[in-house]
């Protein structure tokens, strides 16, 4: 772990967890502050991934801003539509206040 490891990913769940496209992504992250977090933000988001189409990048879901010290969880669910929903790379990324990422997670 480098010194700079704000969080530890103790578990992921994901649903659905089979090869129904159509249903919503529900993604369910519980992870342990290494450090006091402050003001930081789980930003979800998909990028296709089709070899000769343009990289789509759509954002999921933004959680409000909170502070983290201890064993914690954060969800997210959304749809994610038409026929690349099985192509693609799911980004969970931990932002600080002024943006830059402080952790990510790319679920394939």
């Amino acid at each position: 772990m480098s010194a700079n490891t704000c969080v530890a990913v103790t578990q992921i769940n994901i649903d659905p967890n089979d090869c129904d496209f159509g249903a919503p992504l529900v993604l369910h992250i519980t992870f342990d502050a290494l450090r006091p977090l402050q003001n930081v933000q789980w930003c979800f988001s998909y990028t296709r991934d089709i070899v000769g189409a343009p990289d789509d990048v759509v954002e999921l879901h933004r959680t409000a801003p909170a502070d983290y010290a201890s064993a914690s969880h954060v969800a997210c669910s959304a749809q994610i539509v038409g026929d690349a929903a099985n192509c693609g790379v799911v980004r969970c990324a931990l932002h600080d206040a002024a943006g830059a990422e402080l952790h990510r997670l790319d679920l394939v």
